[in-house]
């Protein structure tokens, strides 16, 4: 589906975009962090879970499968047609590429990174991502969410523990998919602010930071690209934004997914 040698050149390309994002605008903020109606109020996944055997069992399936990991965004909450960024990346293929692409969607909303890692070392997670093409994945925004509330003197420590642990968990994510199926490209899908000029410039700074080390993180992997979209929301967030002011409309997503198509079909 995806030359491996063109890989190496997407990582640059996006580092740079993101760069240019990270320095253009003063915050990012997690597209999963809650605001009263978001996802917080859902149960973290558990082993109770159980996933679709149908949508496991592609090996006999000559077309590419696109596998969606993370939380309520990967699994496209805010959408009012019931899709989301897997959905609406297919359509792009398919309109621009004529290619058909299989899609699995194994998000779970509310979850935190440490629950993506524990859900994927499950067995039936192992059989899907063995069997995936490409790999988007929409997580962090959860272990975040408390921090941006406080007020106290404290923000700054708190802060640092909880990013040290997200990036942990994350490296441990990502390693762990690349033992399960090393040919897998993945995204990361990046973080916006759909609280606006709502929070402090210090809430912002912390936004800023967590893309930031993210993006360090992910750069070192070469099949992985961390697509930003920031600035798709900053002047946009009445027109991308769906009724709760906080996830994506069908508007939304598809800027998301127009981001991923852009950058990924730019250095064919």
């Amino acid at each position: 589906m995806y030359k491996r040698y063109i890989w190496p050149i997407l990582i640059v390309l996006t580092i740079v975009l993101s760069a240019a994002f990270i320095y253009g605008f003063s915050a990012a903020i997690s597209i999963t962090l809650s605001h009263g109606k978001s996802e917080s109020r859902q149960n973290p996944p558990n082993t109770t879970i159980e996933i679709d055997d149908s949508q496991s069992n592609k090996t006999a399936s000559m077309n590419p499968v696109l596998l969606v990991l993370g939380d309520s965004i990967g699994a496209g909450i805010g959408d009012d047609k019931g899709e989301g960024i897997g959905e609406k990346y297919v359509e792009l293929v398919l309109q621009n590429n004529n290619e058909n692409i299989e899609i699995i969607n194994m998000s779970v909303p509310g979850s935190k990174t440490r629950d993506l890692l524990k859900l994927i070392d499950r067995s039936d997670f192992k059989s899907t991502i063995e069997i995936a093409d490409l790999i988007f994945i929409s997580i962090g925004g959860n272990d975040l969410k408390n921090i941006l509330s406080e007020e106290s003197i404290s923000i700054l420590i708190d802060f640092k523990e909880l990013l040290i642990q997200y990036i942990h968990d994350l490296e441990n994510v990502l390693q762990t998919i690349e033992k399960i199926n090393p040919e897998a490209k993945i995204v990361i899908v990046g973080l916006y602010n759909p609280y606006g000029e709502s929070i402090s410039q210090q809430a912002k700074e912390i936004l800023l930071q967590w893309n930031y080390e993210t993006l360090n993180l992910t750069s070192q992997y070469l099949n992985i690209v961390n697509t930003p979209t920031y600035d798709l929301f900053q002047y946009h967030l009445e027109s991308y934004l769906a009724i709760d002011n906080f996830h994506p409309n069908t508007k939304g997503y598809q800027m998301i997914a127009q981001r991923i198509y852009d950058v990924i079909q730019g250095i064919k």
